[in-house]
């Protein structure tokens, strides 16, 4: 009975995430003519990527790109979480509107953020203009284009931290508060004492879904972008991406997307070692 029940979850999960990366992992072992596989070349492929420049550069994008939105969106949710925690007027309305982020899907936030930020017609740079201040082209530079991404992306992802946290801090009992309090504890030390080390838990594992999310992220960067200028904002899963349906490469694009995924199970493994220590 107990697999019974169980069955259609493992099924649907084996049909949506594990077929598909096992299949993945296959093309990636043959050669392809668009989307028909061809002769089988083993790794061939992986000893292309190691020697592939431009892979290499996307990886190390990727890792700037992620490292960035994760940790910022975490900080940025983790503040805001502990101030929405406390009794003040208008909370619940300013709870609401916070989550707005996280509701707008990736390319309407793209396209948002790109009406806004344009040098030309976009509000941003009229008022910048009106304040008689420089008005910066933020996504056509190489300088600027991978920060401004971030901030765009942690805009996005921040909600989903907050909420969790929030919910994680509803579960603190006010008699911790009290008895910290009653032993000469300052507001930081009560944080950094009681309130972070029950929201361990909680904060690994927003860290490992926005990790994830923002490995696998292509629409938002390849709205915004397109992975230019001149590569700076190339992620992994951008340059994948590109390979398959526009160069047609689907194996070697493959290979990617099976970095992508290893690279995922490392972090989330080592997430969960974190959340599994004793301190």
């Amino acid at each position: 009975m107990p697999l019974a029940f169980l069955a259609p979850a493992v099924l649907l999960v084996v049909g949506i995430n594990l077929y598909p990366a096992i299949f993945g992992i296959v093309t990636s072992l043959f050669e392809t003519r668009y989307a028909q596989r061809m002769a089988f070349t083993g790794l061939s492929h992986y000893a292309e990527l190691i020697r592939d420049e431009r892979a290499i550069g996307a990886l190390k994008t990727s890792l700037v790109f992620v490292s960035g939105s994760v940790s910022c969106a975490i900080l940025v949710g983790l503040g805001l979480a502990l101030l929405l925690a406390r009794p003040w007027p208008l909370r619940n309305l300013f709870r609401t509107v916070l989550l707005t982020p996280w509701v707008i899907s990736q390319t309407v936030t793209a396209l948002l953020w790109g009406w806004l930020l344009n040098p030309l017609y976009g509000p941003i740079s009229f008022a910048l203009g009106e304040l008689n201040l420089p008005q910066a082209d933020l996504l056509g530079d190489p300088v600027t284009a991978l920060p401004t991404i971030i901030g765009i992306n942690v805009w996005h992802m921040f909600p989903f931290a907050m909420l969790l946290i929030l919910a994680a801090l509803q579960t603190i009992g006010s008699e911790l508060v009290e008895a910290s309090r009653i032993d000469g504890a300052s507001a930081w030390q009560h944080f950094r004492y009681v309130t972070l080390p029950l929201l361990k838990r909680t904060i690994m594992m927003v860290a490992i879904t926005l990790t994830i999310y923002s490995f696998s992220q292509v629409t938002l960067i390849y709205t915004l972008t397109g992975g230019g200028p001149l590569g700076a904002t190339e992620a992994l899963a951008v340059l994948a991406f590109k390979l398959a349906f526009t160069d047609w490469r689907i194996g070697y694009a493959a290979t990617l997307g099976a970095l992508i995924f290893a690279l995922n199970l490392a972090f989330g493994a080592a997430y969960i070692r974190v959340l599994r220590s004793p301190t």
